[in-house]
């Protein structure tokens, strides 16, 4: 067996631009700290929405929000990705894929509309619930559509090697839009959800604007229409399988408020909505830093040793960053939910806790998936995010309806599980890449000094469960080096000179 792997699409795998490979460090803190940029915004979002329409008011808010969110994810059609797979590091081929992509998004964001202006009068009444008109609908995916250009312009700076000014685009966006929708709640309440999201997708895209225009080459490259004809028929090559399964995994995380609002109603969805608002928050920086910089690392690797050391790196690191985050956020959910929204909102607590678990095993699995989408063909991708699109709606569905919020919580776990033992099965399988008994171990440590600090938050005091949390991390820590002893140090000691 060859230790190295081929491009699935038959085409030398793009380089990642120099800028990025020489500051490697850098460029993952920089992601790590843009990335959390939209906390801020979102958090006021909901504080406000909080404030001035109740639990029940942000669950409206978040049953329209889903449906912006799966147009965004029609729209792109998986374009973004195959920007970065595709275009290599020649200004020429950069510039005919960036005006193929800005065309198929185009298009995309129109069609997807359509879409759902069709089937409007179906989706207000059975999706988001009687709250919302049609054309509430129709302007939610109008939202969706403008949405998607704005992210595809992030897509193009990246591919061109513009960090600093994508980083610039990331924080504007992260502040300009939760702006926009909070000044609206505040001026119109329940009135304002309806175009609350287009005035934020607007507002985001005049920006995005100013930053492209800043950009664009100099002096204009030369356009050849079969050149870019050309490479939009790879884009939608690459794109049209590879699009399925980002719509099945994103496009299922974004439906599961509408799930949990049709077996639970508009004030439970308004509660999970504040949890996943939270666990979201607080993973949004090492989310950004994956997408923006361990997905072109291990796309730019062919080796299967190295592909197989980047692997474990980021699941010891992102474990290991999660699960004290999320223990921490465990021990004070409780204040961190009445401050951040309302006491309205302190019956999050219990399924904020259970959700935060669920974020080490999606943060794991990401690990396997994303070496998965940078090497396998997207019809073989699809596999994997079919498997958890089906979990995350089926266990969510049926947890809600045995366990009610609670058991929403417990229905992500056990999707997010299921998720990660197939994206080792696959790495496995498809890749030949096993990885070392510790890494592993150290995950699934992780994973339960989360679970652990639940449990005694739910039934301790507060003073208790600062106690038995630390200790156990203490013991978890203390756990973890002795694994590395025996299973790496001493092994390496018996080896000959």
């Amino acid at each position: 067996m060859t230790d190295t792997l081929a491009d699935p699409q038959g085409s030398t795998v793009a380089e990642v631009p120099s800028p990025v490979r020489s500051n490697r460090g850098k460029l993952n803190v920089a992601y790590a700290l843009v990335g959390f940029a939209p906390l801020p915004g979102g958090l006021l979002v909901a504080k406000v929405a909080a404030v001035t329409i109740g639990p029940a008011g942000l669950g409206a808010l978040a049953a329209i929000q889903a449906v912006t969110a799966t147009v965004t994810l029609l729209a792109d059609a998986n374009v973004g990705q195959g920007l970065i797979r595709k275009s290599g590091p020649e200004p020429e081929r950069v510039h005919h894929f960036a005006r193929a992509a800005r065309r198929i998004t185009l298009v995309g964001a129109l069609l997807s509309t359509l879409v759902v202006a069709v089937i409007s009068p179906w989706a207000a009444k059975s999706l988001v619930g009687g709250t919302h008109s049609a054309r509430n609908v129709i302007l939610a995916s109008f939202a969706g559509g403008v949405t998607m250009i704005s992210l595809q312009e992030i897509n193009i700076l990246t591919t061109r090697g513009r960090n600093r000014s994508v980083l610039g685009f990331l924080l504007l966006q992260g502040l300009v839009g939760p702006l926009s929708v909070a000044l609206v709640l505040m001026k119109f309440k329940m009135p304002g959800i309806a175009f609350a999201p287009v005035l934020s997708a607007v507002a985001v895209l005049i920006v995005g604007a100013s930053v492209v225009w800043r950009n664009r080459p100099r002096p204009k490259p030369q356009v050849s229409r079969a050149e870019t004809n050309r490479a939009i028929r790879e884009l939608l090559a690459f794109g049209g399988p590879a699009s399925v399964a980002v719509v099945l995994g994103a496009g299922s995380a974004a439906l599961v408020p509408i799930v949990v609002r049709s077996v639970l109603g508009y004030e439970a969805t308004g509660w999970y909505r504040a949890a996943t608002l939270v666990s979201g928050g607080y993973t949004a920086g090492l989310l950004a830093m994956m997408v923006r910089s361990y997905f072109p690392a291990i796309s730019s690797k062919t080796d299967r040793t190295l592909i197989r050391g980047s692997i474990e790196r980021h699941l010891r690191l992102t474990t290991r960053l999660i699960s004290l985050a999320g223990i921490c956020i465990v021990v004070f959910s409780h204040q961190i939910l009445s401050t951040l929204f309302s006491s309205k909102f302190t019956q999050a607590s219990g399924v904020l806790r259970i959700l935060l678990l669920a974020d080490v095993l999606k943060f794991a699995a990401w690990c396997f998936t994303f070496p998965l989408l940078a090497k396998l063909p997207p019809s073989r991708f699809v596999v994997i995010e079919a498997i958890g699109a089906a979990s995350v709606i089926g266990f969510v569905a049926v947890g809600a309806s045995l366990d009610g919020l609670n058991g929403a919580g417990l229905g992500a776990v056990l999707a997010a599980f299921t998720y990660l033992l197939a994206a080792i099965a696959m790495t496995r399988h498809f890749l030949g890449i096993g990885l070392a008994k510790t890494a592993l171990f150290e995950a699934g440590l992780a994973t339960a000094m989360v679970a652990v600090a639940g449990m005694v938050m739910a039934t301790s005091t507060l003073p208790a469960s600062l106690f038995l949390t630390v200790t156990a991390g203490l013991i978890a820590i203390a756990g973890m080096r002795a694994v590395n002893v025996v299973l790496v140090d001493l092994p390496s000691l018996r080896r000959p000179i």
